[in-house]
């Protein structure tokens, strides 16, 4: 049985983790690392589209060249589901891109900590359309 403490901390391991390797896979890196983030059944939602599977995949290639910032973490954990709130920074080149609200669900699995489901909403806008995400 783990502790709270050890919960959380794996859990912000896997905030920082779905937003390095979807970065990562930008530059060359490894998409099942970014999708290994997700449950099976995982969805992403992002201005109004719910993205699931090999849609994922899709999301993934649309936002190739961006960088992702995940800050200011807030994670509740009740048994093996946890509600995670966090700000997003989204950077392109230099530039600030688009400052996102992320809401995602969490749950234990066998492997560990995974999102199943994850919503982001925008909240100010920047060089990045949000619309070409659709």
């Amino acid at each position: 049985m783990t502790t709270l403490v050890e919960d959380r901390d794996e859990i912000l391991q896997l905030i920082y983790r779905y937003a390095n390797a979807i970065d990562r896979y930008s530059v060359g890196g490894d998409l099942g690392e970014w999708l290994d983030t997700f449950t099976e059944d995982g969805s992403h939602e992002f201005a109004g589209t719910i993205r699931t599977g090999e849609e994922l995949a899709r999301l993934a290639d649309q936002v190739a060249g961006l960088r992702h910032f995940m800050v200011n973490p807030e994670i509740e954990v009740e048994g093996d589901a946890a509600s995670v709130r966090a700000v997003q920074l989204i950077y392109q080149g230099l530039a600030l891109g688009a400052v996102n609200w992320q809401e995602a669900e969490a749950v234990r699995t066998p492997a560990g900590w995974r999102f199943s489901k994850v919503k982001v909403t925008r909240t100010a806008g920047g060089v990045v359309d949000a619309d070409s995400l659709k």
